[in-house]
Parts: structure tokens; C-alpha cells; sequence
């Protein structure tokens, strides 16, 4: 679809272990890229993979954001004394080194109108993340060095719900900690420093090695050690110049032989790339338009994510069961029963064992009580606040998926009366299966099951909301998902889908078929072992008895969500109640 559209999509995912599944599921991904490109991003990755790999981030980084480059920033801090000049004054200005036009700034506005203006340019709350820092955070990099004073990173690397000090240290202003990436900032923070802290005009570079030289210190003890990666800086950067001659200078007493310390990422072609030679990998990422360039950056720089992943640690998260093979399937089986073996276990193998298993998603100690009821409420004895707090806390853990079934059963319906689209129907399913975590479900199951909603009856009243559960609606329920499973099996299925079965009629039918799962079992009492019908059909009877209990139509406590119906928020409050989280 992007090739034919012409667009790229961009997916995002709001943890470690669906970012893990995601990368998986890219394996047969074709990457634009060069056969030289291809072997880098592989070393890259590598660098990454053994923890050897430190960022170096410019001002460049930031431009899909529309922030200003250097000079770019100048001549915005200057923008409103440059109607004074001459053509001759402004024609020096452009030839001036930075950090003398920063100078002359700063004697024009004062030092506290210059730090505010540059806060105006670079440090509003209202700046998004741009692609290319997402990525760079992607990488995994404990060690990160940047001459920007913004702190799109920080914000980048923020994710799984963590605040920015909770997902890096920033130096000097923080203390490094155990398992915990850190960002270097040498020239300084709008988001931590005080006036004198940022590093703009010439007087502050030449009081910069004085009074930071500590920071160059860990600059330099990086270098012996670990790869340096440069993204974002232009080769005729005087931060990039400062640097590499800071690098040099370092080196040089003890450099017996050339050593090339990193790679230096560039969009553009410029002669800086001879004299910086001995020194960096100085690799030209695309060619033409700046733009364009940009792009075939940021694809490369996705590549070297997607090589630096580890692609099995969702493993044993059963949310993400549906992407499994059958021989991963096994090996996760065999994992889970390990894990149910040392959960709880103060042994001190266990807890190596219990921390070789976190690597494949496990949880040691927490999932074999999942299904432990945690809150004493009964779905017949709850008030509506509690009903509410239930779907509320449902919705605001899920609702992005609830948003994508509800959108995605949409088109089934149309299909499903149409009879004549299997495929987004195979889509719902295995989009049910994945994220509800049903387990054991073998890869044909998935077209079976489509094309077994075709053999059905479905007409156009059937898929139309009711507000009021129908006469007989609990037998027709248990009667549909039996019927389900039955052509299920009868096209290849092995076995009785009921979970699965009852799931996807909940989705296609919401305000009429009710689910059928370890929660709403546990929630209800029902034993675990019950034979799937006689299950099912307590379930049916209970729920739909509950829903007769509803007087309003489409009560406030059912949540804003699609599809509002007293049965889908049944489901989302027996979650909760029987021990979601």
C-alpha cells in the first residue's frame, strides 16, 4: 500500500515488547538501500547489540522538526536588527564565524534577552518528536553525547508510560544510575541550566575545556572504548569541528597507527570528509534534495533498529501469541512451564533462571496469579461507579485497539453480507486472536475460521446496534459460536475454538453475542475445566441476565468508546473484576 500510495507509514508502539513483535513481523521487509548501506547498518547494529555503540547528535537531527541549524539560528536571534544593516554589513555577517555573530548578538540584546529568545526558538513544550530522534532512541544506546540544547531526545526516549527522568539521566544536571541510559549535554540544557551554562558565543567556548573538562573527560574515555556514531552534524559544523579536534588532540600522544573511532552520517557531499578521514567513517547517506537525503536517512537509521532488536522477547507474552510459529509456539509452552516452576521460588538458581526468562517476555512471579480475582465486586452487585471505574480503566489501557477492532469489524460486516471478502476477514481474527492473547491457535485456523463466518446467515437487521437485549438472546448466542466452531473444524480447524470463536461474533455482533474467556470465567466462578458449551452457556444466560437489568439505553457507565453496548462493557468490567491488568 505505501509503494502504490507513495507514502510511508510510520508505526509506533508504546512498549519493548510489541516494538520486539513489530521487528519480527518485518523480517521479509525489503530496506532501499545499497549493498554498502546494508553491511554498515549490519556493523552498526552489531555495535549496538554489545552495548559498544555511543550517539553523537547535532542540530541536523532536529530539522524534520523545523528547528534551525546553527547559522539558521543566528540569523533568527538577529532577525530584527538585521533591518538596520547595510548589504555590505549583512553580506559579512554571512561570512562571520558563528560563534563571532553569536558574540555580536549577545552584545547587541544582553545576555538574558538572547536566552530568551533562544527558548522561544528551541525549547517551546509544543514540539513534537520527530521522526529521526525517535529512531536514534530506538537504537538502544546507553551512552548518548549532544551539542543541542533542546530536549526532543529526552522526550524521545519517554516511553512505556515513564517520564523523561525516569527513562535517562541527563549530565551534569542528573547522577548516573545502574541500567540506565545517560545524555551528555556539552553545550548545555534550556531544560536544565542557569543563564551562564549555555555554550553560544566565542568567550563561552574558550571557558568551555576550563570549566566542563570533566565532560570532555567522558568523551574522551568513550572514545578509546566504544564506536562513536555522528548523525545530524553537518562536516562544516564548528560543533563538529570542536569535537573531532578535541578527539584528535586526545589521540594523538598515544597513536601509534591510524584508528577510525566511529561513523559520521551525512546527507551532503562536502571536501570536510578528507580532512576528518583518518579519524571517522564518513559515509554519505543519499544523494539529491535535502529532503530526500533526510528520508534515506531515516530509512537507514530504521534498518540499523530493526538489526539491533532483539526479535524474541515477546516470546512468552501471550498478547503476542498469534505471531508465533508452531516451533516457537513449542518453545514457548516448554518456557512457561519453567516459569511456572520458579515462580514464587527464593532459590538463588531461580532467580538467574527468573532473569533469563525476562529477556523472552516472562514475568516470573506475577502471571501465574493473573487470573486470581483482585476485586471483590460481582458483576450483579456493582454500582454503576464501579461499573464505570471498570470500563474506564479497560479504555484506558485498550482503547487504541478497541478503536482499530471496532474500525476493522466494519468492514467485515460489509464483507460478511457481501460474501465475498475472506481476507479482511482472516485480518479480524488473527488481529482478535493476537491481541486477546488466545492461546494454542495454529496458523490455518485463521483462514478456516473466515471462510467459515461465510457459511453462516447474516443479514442487515442482525448487524444493526440494539439497545435492548433480544428474547431468547442468550440461546441464540450460545447457538451462533457453537455453529462457528462447528464449520471451523468442518474446514480444518483441530480443535474447539469457543474463546476464539466467541470473541470474533462478540466483535461482528457486539450488542448480541457476549465472550467467552478466562477473565469473565474467573470473574463469574465458573471452573476452568467446564466443558466448553455448558461454559459458554452459563456465560451467555449470566450476562445477558445482567444486560436485562439496564433500564436507560446506552447508560453513561458503558464509556464513549464504539461499539456502546452493554454487553462489550460487561466484558471490559468481568475483565477487571476477574483480575485483569
Amino acid at each position: 500500500m505505501a509503494a502504490e500510495a507513495h507514502v510511508d507509514f510510520v508505526l509506533c508502539t508504546y512498549d519493548a515488547l510489541a516494538w520486539s513483535a513489530v521487528q519480527a513481523a518485518r523480517a521479509v521487509q525489503q530496506w532501499p538501500l545499497t549493498t554498502e548501506e546494508h553491511e554498515l547498518a549490519e556493523n552498526l547494529a552489531a555495535e549496538s547489540q554489545a552495548e559498544g555503540l555511543v550517539l553523537f547528535i547535532g542540530a541536523g537531527a532536529s530539522r524534520d522538526v523545523n528547528l534551525p541549524d546553527w547559522r539558521q539560528l543566528l540569523e533568527r536571534l538577529s532577525e530584527s536588527r538585521l533591518n538596520d544593516l547595510s548589504g555590505p554589513e549583512r553580506q559579512s555577517l554571512s561570512s562571520l564565524d558563528p560563534r563571532d555573530y553569536a558574540t555580536l548578538i549577545e552584545n547587541d540584546l544582553g545576555r538574558p534577552l538572547l536566552l530568551s529568545k533562544l527558548e522561544e526558538e528551541l525549547g517551546r513544550s509544543d514540539l513534537h518528536i520527530g521522526l529521526t530522534h525517535a529512531l536514534l532512541a530506538s537504537l538502544g544506546a546507553q551512552q548518548v553525547v549532544t551539542t543541542n540544547y533542546d530536549n526532543l531526545f529526552e522526550r524521545a526516549s519517554a516511553y512505556d508510560g515513564r517520564t523523561v527522568e525516569e527513562a535517562i539521566t541527563v549530565l551534569p544536571y542528573g547522577q548516573v544510575q545502574q541500567k540506565r541510559p545517560w545524555l551528555l549535554k556539552l553545550h548545555g540544557s534550556l531544560h536544565h541550566s542557569a543563564a551562564n551554562d549555555i555554550v553560544l558565543t566565542r568567550s563561552d567556548y574558550m571557558r568551555l575545556r576550563h570549566q566542563r573538562g570533566a565532560l570532555y573527560g567522558i568523551v574522551q574515555a568513550l572514545l578509546v572504548t566504544k564506536h562513536l556514531l555522528f548523525v545530524g552534524y553537518s562536516l562544516n559544523d564548528e560543533d563538529f569541528h570542536e569535537l573531532a579536534d578535541e578527539i584528535r588532540t586526545a589521540l594523538e600522544p598515544r597513536a601509534t597507527e591510524p584508528k577510525q573511532l566511529g561513523t559520521v552520517l551525512t546527507i551532503e557531499e562536502s571536501a570536510w570528509g578528507r580532512l576528518w578521514g583518518d579519524l571517522f567513517n564518513v559515509v554519505n547517506i543519499g544523494n539529491g534534495p535535502p529532503a530526500i537525503a533526510a528520508r534515506r536517512l531515516q530509512i537507514f537509521l530504521d534498518r540499523v533498529a530493526y538489526l539491533a532488536t532483539p526479535r524474541h522477547a515477546y516470546l512468552l507474552e501471550p498478547s503476542f501469541d498469534g505471531l508465533l510459529s508452531d516451533e516457537e509456539q513449542q518453545i514457548a509452552t516448554s518456557l512457561r512451564k519453567l516459569e511456572r516452576v520458579v515462580a514464587g521460588s527464593d532459590h538463588p538458581t531461580a532467580h538467574v533462571v527468573s532473569k533469563a526468562l525476562r529477556e523472552f517476555g516472562a514475568t516470573p512471579g506475577e502471571r501465574p496469579n493473573r487470573l486470581v480475582r483482585r476485586r471483590e465486586v460481582r458483576l450483579n452487585e456493582a454500582s454503576e461507579h464501579e461499573l464505570a471505574e471498570a470500563v474506564h480503566s479497560f479504555n484506558s489501557r485498550y482503547g487504541e485497539m478497541e478503536r482499530v477492532l471496532w474500525c476493522l469489524s466494519t468492514h467485515c460486516r460489509a464483507a460478511l453480507l457481501n460474501n465475498d471478502d475472506a481476507r479482511v476477514l482472516e485480518e479480524l481474527v488473527w488481529t482478535i486472536k493476537s491481541w486477546w492473547g488466545v492461546q494454542g491457535v495454529r496458523t490455518e485456523t485463521k483462514s478456516a475460521m473466515a471462510r467459515a463466518l461465510l457459511t453462516l446467515d447474516w443479514s442487515p437487521e442482525l448487524l444493526e446496534p440494539t439497545d435492548t437485549p433480544q428474547l431468547g438472546g442468550e440461546e441464540y448466542a450460545t447457538n451462533q459460536v457453537a455453529t462457528l466452531v462447528r464449520q471451523s473444524m468442518a474446514m480444518g480447524v483441530q480443535r474447539r475454538e469457543y474463546s476464539l470463536a466467541s470473541k470474533v461474533l462478540h466483535w461482528l455482533l457486539p450488542w448480541r453475542i457476549p465472550v467467552y474467556d478466562s477473565f469473565v470465567r474467573s470473574s463469574l466462578g465458573i471452573p476452568e475445566r467446564w466443558d466448553h458449551p455448558e461454559a459458554y452457556a452459563r456465560i451467555a444466560r449470566e450476562l445477558f441476565a445482567a444486560a436485562r437489568t439496564v433500564t436507560a439505553a446506552n447508560p453513561a457507565w458503558v464509556g464513549s468508546l464504539e461499539p456502546r453496548s452493554p454487553l462489550r462493557a460487561f466484558d471490559k468490567c468481568l475483565w477487571w473484576f476477574g483480575g485483569g491488568n
